[in-house]
């Protein structure tokens, strides 16, 4: 079995460098034309199956997805984006201002970050990997794709990496990239 990962495409948020966690945007024109993109990579993949967090901009990706590849998608919560409590819907420019302490172990330290509302990297772990577990036990598919967010392909792939989570924020995840996790990665 070989997971395919990939982020949603581009969101108004994604331009103005606002951090949108559950915020329910739709894709931009540029997301539409990224997700066309990459649905053409993934066809010589063979995706039998598509998971998608239940935010709008995954699901508008899935959807698309599924009508070029003609796989079926199915959405799971786990898959959500990371809940950011007071940080959702704002600027990471006002976020250095507003909260610069946080900010700064955001950066440095992420698995130490405690913010009231917010969910931790520790909690986003446990969700996302019982996620995976949850859809590997319920479903028989060789190549299942994950559509998602930058929060939750980071954290599979620190796990698949077994990287320390305080790495979390070395990992790039350009909206539509794909990556490829083997399962005996995530095991």
């Amino acid at each position: 079995m070989i997971w395919y990962l990939m982020r949603h495409g581009e969101i108004e948020s994604n331009n103005k460098r606002i951090y949108a966690g559950w915020n329910d945007e739709e894709l931009t024109r540029t997301g539409k034309r990224q997700i066309k993109t990459a649905s053409k990579k993934l066809a010589v993949l063979e995706i039998d199956a598509i998971f998608c967090s239940p935010l709008k901009r995954a699901v508008q990706t899935a959807q698309i997805l599924s009508n070029d590849l003609g796989v079926e998608y199915f959405t799971e919560s786990s898959f959500q984006e990371l809940k950011l409590g007071n940080w959702e819907g704002k600027s990471e420019k006002l976020i250095r201002k507003i909260y610069a302490t946080e900010w700064q172990t955001w950066n440095t330290r992420p698995t130490e970050l405690v913010v009231e509302g917010r969910e931790t990297l520790g909690e986003l772990h446990e969700r996302v990997l019982g996620g995976v577990r949850k859809v590997k036990d319920a479903f028989q598919f060789d190549s299942p794709l994950i559509v998602s967010h930058v929060s939750i392909i980071r954290i599979i792939i620190l796990y698949a990496r077994k990287m320390q989570m305080d790495l979390y924020r070395t990992i790039s995840v350009p909206n539509a990239k794909i990556f490829k996790v083997p399962d005996v990665l995530l095991r």
